[in-house]
């Protein structure tokens, strides 16, 4: 897996990934603070020291990806920090959140099967994961268990690494978007957005986590498959509304102050 992830030519491995970061942000080189450069240079160079040939180092490999971790967070920070919240700063905003929802559902749905006592690691593995541990302990004072899990990592909206919050920003999103572009009629966007916001806040959490007698919860994998297809649904609609001009006319735009 390791190997996987530090070959350049791997598609969405971590060094492939970073190389594009690279190029992207060379290309609006421009429209990035100093800070912001300093640190895309030095995420960079952290990645680029993690090779295929370097993988069997399992102590060496740790520290370096927990120097990648440091330079994303310090990106992050900037970005939320100091960005001008204009166009540019909320489409940035979109792209993060539908990649952190299809993150929450890849992780779910690899959680679906398994009693309550073998789940046990996996909800751990979870909670570190989506940096929800001290919430967790903090709400339920006991080891993890599914039900309250799957409730804090799906449906929580005041969790920020949840599903529901991802969809709860889209959506303030979604909105701002529509209201520039001055239309009276409801948007692809916006019924997607209230069908996605709507299932994750109506979801019977008792239901879902319960598992048949297979030991998989089968339900809640058809709920999550459901999302995640209308998760990319939501991404390939914003492309062609707001990104792909050619072959029609585009729309007209109020711009309200730069990116």
């Amino acid at each position: 897996l390791a190997r996987h992830h530090f070959d350049p030519a791997a598609p969405g491995g971590l060094r492939g990934t970073a190389e594009r970061l690279q190029r992207a942000a060379a290309a609006v080189r421009d429209r990035l603070s100093i800070d912001t450069w300093r640190i895309l240079q030095h995420l960079g160079g952290r990645i680029a020291a993690l090779t295929p040939a370097a993988a069997a180092d399992i102590g060496g490999t740790q520290a370096r990806l927990d120097s990648v971790l440091l330079s994303l967070d310090a990106a992050s920070g900037l970005a939320m920090e100091n960005m001008t919240r204009g166009l540019g700063w909320r489409f940035f905003d979109m792209g993060r959140r539908i990649e952190r929802a299809n993150h929450v559902i890849d992780l779910l749905s690899g959680a679906t099967e398994g009693t309550e006592a073998d789940l046990g690691p996996t909800l751990d593995l979870l909670l570190s994961v989506l940096d929800s541990v001290m919430t967790y302990r903090a709400r339920y004072l006991s080891a993890p268990q599914y039900l309250p899990v799957l409730d804090l990592l799906m449906c929580d909206e005041t969790n920020p690494r949840s599903l529901a919050y991802q969809f709860q920003a889209l959506s303030a999103h979604v909105e701002s978007l529509v209201a520039i572009r001055e239309t009276a009629r409801t948007r692809p966007e916006q019924r997607l957005m209230v069908f996605l916001a709507g299932t994750v806040r109506t979801a019977d959490v008792d239901v879902l986590a319960r598992a048949e007698e297979d030991g998989t919860r089968h339900e809640l994998a058809e709920v999550l498959e459901m999302l995640r297809s209308r998760v990319w649904e939501l991404s390939e609609v914003l492309t062609r509304e707001y990104f792909t001009l050619a072959g029609r006319r585009a729309q007209p735009w109020r711009h309200a102050g730069g990116a």
